[in-house]
């Protein structure tokens, strides 16, 4: 934006200084009680803990597809377990090879909701059932 005056400048200026701008549906809260729960997960945590206190995983995230899912595999990161959450983004819990915690999402971003993973990521493939229970 170009402006052909100082005092042009000043008018924006204390134009958008007042403006206020609304938020999305939900996002003043940010809080699901699924988010909630992510609160009581703590860092070296097993699975069998977690699947226990949030329940069962919408889908992982499994170690050949870290990379597409712009996440880099490393030692504190071997797979991810995601719970939808509706309203908001998914619910996300990192583990390493040795199927503990090493880190988490709680989905309080409601602003603008994630779509579900694709059906390939599902718990219920066979092929990832191994990690969602």
């Amino acid at each position: 934006m170009q402006f052909k005056s100082i005092t042009a400048v000043a008018l924006f200026a204390a134009t958008i200084s007042h403006m206020s701008y609304p938020l999305a549906v939900g996002a003043q809260a940010g809080i699901t009680s699924l988010s909630r729960k992510v609160d009581a997960v703590r860092m070296g945590w097993t699975r069998t803990d977690v699947i226990s206190t949030l329940g069962t995983p919408s889908s992982v995230i499994t170690p050949g597809k870290l990379k597409a899912n712009d996440i880099d595999r490393g030692p504190e990161i071997e797979y991810v377990l995601t719970w939808n959450n509706p309203g908001c983004s998914r619910i996300e819990v990192f583990f390493d090879a040795r199927n503990r915690v090493t880190g988490t999402d709680a989905g309080r971003m409601c602003a603008y909701p994630m779509k579900p993973l694709p059906a390939g990521y599902s718990c219920s493939k066979q092929s990832n059932a191994k990690y969602c229970r």
